[in-house]
């Protein structure tokens, strides 16, 4: 490395030939264009959100029939065949992770090259020009206090009882608008039930979870809940808001394929 006070360069700086020589050596290294400079090419810089810059990463809380984890974790179900076979027809690179479903408005608004899953397939145009689906339909239930003899559908029950859902879900903006008297829940499926067991609520809305309580709280829930159906909504896949604008590409083409994939039978039978 070129140094002025390096004792070699003082030595022969004090001949002028030499000195010369240097001096055109340094100006024409300080001068060199860099090799990505010359290819136009820059290096890569860090991604957003430090996600690659290609990969799609699928978020989802993994409470449904539809996407699910496997004992050790492992996410599996149809919901996540259609998305594999959609992305692979794409030639995009993807993971899977789990979220809590009151990260599901951060994500849809905030991240980068982010898919959620489940999201209601239905909404204004706004919501259906991000959503890809339906992958299939989920039940929504009510979970209700055995001791309450009222419909949880019916305008008394509204009147009269407290109910809660996931929080930062959208059933839990519908419960509101629906006019039921709506206290904040928890994306916590077993402070959902501690909720209904303590008396703290009437009911809870929620997806069929049974199967994944432990056997003790299962036996309690049987014991003191009644539960019914509330409705069906059509599950999509919400491609998130940055998402679709960095690349306006990509939701139509995530259409094409999920579609041709869903009509391929690519996936396991959707319920």
């Amino acid at each position: 490395m070129y140094r002025p006070d390096n004792p070699v360069y003082t030595a022969l700086k004090s001949t002028p030939f030499c000195a010369a020589i240097i001096m055109t050596l340094v100006v024409t290294l300080s001068l060199a264009t860099p090799a990505w400079a010359a290819n136009k090419t820059p290096p890569s810089g860090p991604a957003k959100n430090n996600l690659p810059i290609d990969e799609i990463t699928l978020f989802t809380h993994g409470d449904t029939p539809l996407l699910l984890p496997t004992t050790d974790g492992t996410l599996y179900g149809p919901a996540l065949d259609l998305f594999r076979c959609s992305m692979e027809s794409l030639g995009r690179p993807f993971s899977v992770t789990k979220a809590p479903l009151s990260r599901a408005k951060q994500i849809i608004s905030k991240i980068h090259n982010a898919v959620w899953f489940p999201s209601a397939h239905r909404g204004n145009a706004q919501r259906m020009a991000r959503s890809v689906g339906p992958a299939g339909t989920l039940d929504v239930y009510w979970y209700k206090n055995k001791d309450n003899p009222l419909d949880p559908n019916s305008s008394a029950f509204k009147q009269t009882a407290t109910v809660t859902t996931y929080k930062g879900s959208a059933m839990a903006t519908q419960l509101r608008n629906e006019g039921y008297h709506f206290i904040e829940g928890s994306a916590d499926r077993n402070r959902l039930v501690s909720m209904l067991l303590s008396g703290q609520v009437d009911a809870f809305a929620a997806v069929d979870f049974r199967d994944r309580l432990s056997s003790e709280t299962l036996k309690k829930l049987a014991a003191r809940s009644h539960v019914s159906i509330k409705n069906k909504i059509p599950a999509a896949f919400r491609v998130s808001d940055k998402l679709f604008e960095d690349d306006p590409d990509f939701t139509g083409k995530f259409r094409a394929a999920f579609n041709t994939c869903l009509n391929l039978g690519n996936q396991n039978p959707l319920p």
